[in-house]
Order: structure tokens, then sequence, then C-alpha cells
């Protein structure tokens, strides 16, 4: 599901990026400090950053920093996917 909203980010269909991210996080249940809510977390703030609802994209952001640093090391070869600006972290490995 991941791999679709981002795909779906990428082609700037953003409304129903938007609710493939939503479902997504609502498949996760109650398990929000995962890195596959993580990964829907930075698709979304990408996706609101897009769209400049900044607020929005400042709070996803800010939830997938988080579990980030919680679950990943500094100098996982993960974290350096986001900053190099490919596909989100942990993508393939939640799936």
């Amino acid at each position: 599901m991941a791999n679709c909203a981002w795909y779906l980010y990428e082609t700037s269909n953003y409304d129903i990026c938007l609710r493939m991210v939503e479902t997504g996080q609502l498949a996760c249940g109650d398990d929000t400090e995962t890195m596959q809510y993580a990964v829907f977390c930075n698709i979304a703030g990408l996706t609101y950053y897009e769209l400049n609802k900044l607020g929005d994209c400042r709070r996803n952001l800010e939830v997938f920093y988080h579990l980030q640093e919680k679950h990943l090391k500094k100098d996982d070869l993960e974290v350096s996917h986001f900053y190099a600006g490919s596909r989100p972290p942990t993508m393939l490995t939640v799936l």
C-alpha cells in the first residue's frame, strides 16, 4: 500500500495519494509506533508540502522523524535514502 501511495505522490495524484495514506494508517490500527506507520507519515508530509499545507506537512514529518530516530541508527542506510531524496525509508522492508 505504501508503494502505491508513493507512486501516486510521484505522479502528482495528491488527493488519491492522501486517501491511500489514510487507508494505510487506518490499517496500522493502534500500532502507530512502527516504521510502517512512519512511512505513511513521510508520504503524507511530502504530499502536504506539495499542496502548500505546511501545518499538516510539519505534523506528519515530525512523527516520521520521531519514529525514524526511535527505530533506526543514525548511520543506517535507510536514513540515507531519505536524505538522498529517493524512496521513503523502509518502504521495501515493511511490505
